[in-house]
């Protein structure tokens, strides 16, 4: 994978990322939700995003905007691979940037729905690839190029009708608040330890609903949330070299090492020490 931090904001721990990921033939990413905006363009190949509960066939030239609270993941058919490159942003920049552009202003909500997906024409592709490919090199982190780049790709999205309609949202209801709340809550990492069923109660709804509630708002488990969040505490210490392996994955809550080592191995595709002679020092946003 290819990655780099490019710009942090003065005055603020937050900072835009980008890389460039492949996902291997029947490999996925792990689903998951965040708290930033986050870009996405299919470079090569093709699979399946699932979108907020949606499964959406993805391909070459495919360019996909997730906002907060969307729930996602990528997988891949059994007989190729495919390549991406997801660019995400400060929060706060680009609440800035959709004020001063007038693209989606935070301060009113947008009447239809933003385009979220769209399908590039090969002229657009190129223009897109061009930018993302400007930020990757190391010498690029001028915020003028991430204005620039970021603007490209918002008029990319807005420059045909969304063939998903009114985006990954359409025909299904926005999460509950409570959800959301205890989504937010699974992201901190000191509270990722925490036993499945502290999550059952904190969410003051019967096991029942609130196991329905997850697979129809976010297509997945509870288990899966908190197994994600768990592995996001581990990779965070991976990157800061803060302790052994083992002591990591036991204080994000696995109390089961083997259980643990093919949890990692099945989300990041490599084993946790691979992968942290990879990302040792790196950033902390997660992909």
């Amino acid at each position: 994978m290819d990655r780099l931090l490019f710009h942090t904001l003065a005055g603020r721990r937050e900072h835009h990322h980008i890389a460039a990921t492949r996902v291997g033939a029947g490999e996925h990413t792990f689903i998951h939700t965040h708290d930033f905006p986050e870009f996405f363009l299919m470079l090569e190949g093709s699979g399946t995003h699932h979108w907020n509960g949606r499964r959406v066939a993805v391909e070459r030239g495919d360019l996909t905007l997730i906002l907060p609270s969307d729930a996602h993941y990528f997988e891949c058919e059994k007989t190729e691979s495919f390549q991406l490159v997801n660019l995400a942003l400060a929060s706060g920049w680009w609440k800035d940037f959709t004020g001063l552009s007038g693209a989606w202003s935070a301060r009113k909500p947008p009447a239809p729905d933003p385009v979220r997906h769209r399908k590039l024409t090969a002229h657009d592709a190129a223009e897109c690839g061009r930018h993302l490919r400007s930020l990757l090199a190391t010498s690029s982190r001028e915020p003028a190029i991430l204005i620039e780049t970021v603007a490209v790709l918002v008029r990319s999205l807005r420059g045909a009708p969304d063939p998903l309609g009114s985006g990954p949202g359409a025909g299904h209801e926005r999460a509950p608040d409570w959800l959301e709340k205890l989504i937010r809550e699974l992201r901190d990492p000191e509270s990722a330890a925490l036993p499945i069923s502290h999550w059952q109660k904190r969410s003051n709804r019967s096991p029942e609903h609130l196991a329905r509630c997850c697979r129809k708002f976010l297509g997945c488990t509870l288990t899966d949330l908190v197994i994600r969040a768990r592995l996001d505490r581990v990779k965070a210490g991976l990157r800061e070299g803060s302790g052994k392996i083992a002591s990591l994955a036991y204080d994000a809550g696995f109390q089961n090492l083997g259980y643990f080592y093919r949890t990692f191995h099945r989300a990041e595709g490599c084993t946790p020490k691979k992968w942290a002679d990879s990302h040792a020092g790196g950033p902390t946003v997660p992909r």
